[in-house]
């Protein structure tokens, strides 16, 4: 298949591009810079158009879209420009993005777009429990993801077929949440962040790419799906297994004030959480092969 991938360079597109290039897709990655990664770049069945925004002539002919574009949640304090950035770079894009695919003289068959669980809002309460039919949150990246999930069904406007990726923890000590954590659990100071009451709702970035995987060859299967691992952990828990799996304490919290310091409005992100369940990614047939943390981490980091 001829796969378009927006953000196929970026953590998860990277690992995803590789994937679909191993098993003899076609891929084509959208991407502001002018240069993929020297392990992309290497790939024979990866190539890179480069651009704010993918063209009509671009998108011509592709079986598949992936919309995986957006900036990094956590890329700075929530100013006032930063949250219209990272509207910008999610809702409109994706509204550009549909608009000069409809122009296309053959449209693609499936779509899948980025979206995230904060769409249900962050909560510190551990017996809440989210599943695809749950209702949106009241805060800002609730409101983000529903605006953001509001375009990208415009695709199914158009005949296409479309996959809403909401996105938990993605984990590799390559990238993401887990990466940033790793360097203090390592020299020794590791430990709870907040209360550490906040759900983690994590996944495998190998689980991560083959649920994207599942849903382009499964062509009966459409709609919402929560993509994170079936056994969400609170902080505390994630911490204790982390600093077992690395051999290191666990017993240095990080207050709340430090991460409000560094990201005001945006810590939330970090102190507070949800859980959420990948109910209709299971009933559709998929298999998890991470299912407990403390197996993901020992396949990440030893």
């Amino acid at each position: 298949m001829k796969i378009g991938i927006t953000g196929g360079s970026g953590f998860i597109g990277g690992y995803l591009s590789l994937a679909l290039a191993s098993r003899g897709d076609s891929v084509i990655i959208f991407s502001r810079k002018s240069n993929l990664p020297p392990l992309l770049k290497s790939q024979k069945d990866i190539s890179l158009v480069s651009g704010k925004i993918p063209t009509q002539k671009d998108l011509e002919n592709l079986d598949v879209l992936i919309n995986l574009s957006g900036e990094p949640v956590m890329g700075g304090r929530w100013s006032g420009a930063r949250k219209e950035l990272l509207s910008q770079s999610r809702i409109e894009y994706t509204r550009e993005l549909l608009n000069n695919l409809k122009l296309t003289t053959k449209l693609p068959t499936t779509f899948i777009a980025g979206s995230a669980i904060g769409f249900y809002g962050m909560h510190n309460d551990g017996n809440l429990s989210f599943y695809e039919n749950s209702n949106p949150g009241e805060d800002f990246l609730s409101g983000l993801c529903v605006e953001w999930e509001k375009e990208s069904l415009v695709a199914e406007t158009l005949g296409i077929r479309t996959c809403i990726l909401r996105t938990g923890i993605v984990l590799s000590p390559e990238s993401g949440a887990l990466a940033q954590m790793l360097p203090p659990f390592r020299a020794f100071v590791g430990g709870p962040i907040g209360s550490g009451k906040q759900v983690m709702s994590w996944i495998h970035i190998q689980d991560m790419v083959n649920s994207i995987l599942f849903l382009i060859d499964n062509s009966a299967v459409k709609g919402v799906f929560n993509i994170t691992a079936p056994e969400p952990v609170t902080n505390e828990e994630f911490s204790q297994k982390l600093a077992k799996t690395i051999n290191r304490p666990c017993f240095m919290k990080v207050p709340s004030f430090a991460i409000e310091a560094l990201y005001g409005e945006g810590a939330n992100v970090v102190l507070l959480g949800q859980k959420v369940y990948p109910k209709r990614l299971e009933e559709t047939g998929f298999k998890f092969k991470f299912r407990d943390l403390g197996e993901c981490l020992k396949n990440l980091l030893t």
